[in-house]
């Protein structure tokens, strides 16, 4: 296996460090900042960027890492005796730096990680399927990890890698363009939905032992078309005539965990009640919305309110959905302290500001916030009402 596995990383990084074109901004400051040097877990989508955000990392420290990506099909049947000839190679190389694509089709590769860290290596690996909340946690003998998600491009990225400037006109391109950088960069947008059905459904089918492929794949569409809306595992399990709302549930549990949908929960100070109340579901990145349901422009608005979702997602702790006598689209903060109330709108009438900022005024209320956000198309003023401040922002330039 050691000369086989040589060759591989051989090919793999000749193939690897050709992606040169793109940059990404999210995910460099992970490196940077650092917990004492502790491992990086980074996971997210399939296509998501990773390799990408790799790439560019490794350009950045020079010729100092050595880099294998797990998910290649030359690679299947790797085994815990297959670590010791990595182990090999590794030592061989010389380099102190350890960079490991899609590290969950290995099984026990978290004693690896924890081995190599021990004997002084930085590491960063990369994975489809979400860390369990125990990778993080710092164990007896063992280090605690970093665990961070990384998205699609944001509008930022999008910006920077166009060399353009932000615009409504430039907005509203990368809201049905999205993410995805074989969209964004290609125009590609049937490659996504090939990208679902052919590659990420499997994988969760696989992984998590679903006969019913097909039944997944429309309830992804069900929750996909009620982007934005509130859903619950009993409404679901209604529509799709499933026997329990366990199962419901943890279909849900399994597309988040692949990084492809959200579930934000309303806020409450107990757990028990965000557990029990519905969610609002939102998708990964804006172009899902479109290249799946067809968006026109009439149904920009869903577009526009995932868009601020995201935006809040890369910036905040937590979030929220407000739902008292009103509701606000998001609330968002620390796990001490909501700091932002946020609502999206198309557009506003300025004389019905009152009711249709009901519930963000209610909002701001519960928090004790002096401001609030309405985020718009192209829209921008800012109103006093009740001793408080609704800024009206487009979200071009809110986002850039």
């Amino acid at each position: 296996m050691k000369s086989s596995l040589e060759k591989i990383t051989k090919v793999q990084n000749e193939l690897w460090n050709r992606n040169k074109r793109m940059v990404r901004e999210e995910g460099v400051p992970w490196i940077k900042r650092g917990e004492e040097n502790s491992p990086l877990l980074i996971h997210g989508m399939r296509k998501v960027g990773k390799s990408t955000l790799l790439s560019q990392l490794a350009r950045e420290v020079g010729d100092e890492v050595f880099y294998l990506n797990f998910d290649d099909p030359r690679l299947v049947g790797f085994s815990l005796s297959d670590f010791d000839r990595l182990d090999d190679l590794i030592e061989e190389s010389g380099k102190p730096i350890l960079f490991f694509d899609e590290i969950q089709v290995v099984e026990r590769w978290e004693e690896f990680v924890d081995k190599k860290y021990a004997e002084g290596f930085n590491i960063v690996a990369t994975s489809s399927v979400a860390f369990s909340a125990q990778s993080s946690q710092r164990k007896k003998g063992r280090p605690s990890k970093q665990v961070k998600e990384l998205l699609p491009f944001s509008y930022r990225e999008f910006l920077a890698n166009n060399e353009a400037s932000g615009s409504m006109d430039s907005f509203v391109d990368y809201l049905y363009r999205g993410g995805f950088a074989f969209v964004l960069f290609r125009k590609d947008g049937e490659k996504l939905v090939e990208l679902i059905h052919q590659v990420v459904i499997p994988e969760i089918c696989l992984r998590n032992n679903i006969f019913n492929k097909k039944l997944l794949l429309q309830m992804l569409n069900f929750l996909l078309a009620n982007s934005g809306e509130k859903i619950s595992g009993n409404k679901l399990k209604k529509e799709f005539e499933i026997g329990s709302t366990t199962t419901v549930m943890d279909y849900f549990n399994f597309l988040e965990e692949a990084g492809v949908l959200y579930f934000l929960p309303k806020y409450s100070e107990s757990i028990h009640k965000q557990q029990v109340n519905p969610r609002k579901v939102y998708a990964v990145d804006t172009a899902l919305l479109h290249h799946f349901l067809l968006l026109t422009e009439d149904n920009i608005g869903k577009l526009l309110e995932n868009a601020v979702f995201l935006f809040l997602k890369r910036q905040f702790e937590r979030i929220y959905y407000f739902s008292e006598k009103s509701d606000c689209d998001f609330v968002a903060g620390s796990k001490r302290k909501i700091k932002l109330a946020v609502q999206a709108c198309l557009e506003i009438d300025p004389s019905a500001i009152r009711k249709e900022a009901k519930g963000l005024l209610e909002a701001m209320d519960t928090f004790g916030l002096k401001s609030g956000f309405i985020i718009t198309m192209k829209q921008k003023d800012k109103i006093q009402i009740q001793g408080k401040t609704l800024k009206i922002v487009p979200a071009f330039e809110w986002m850039s």
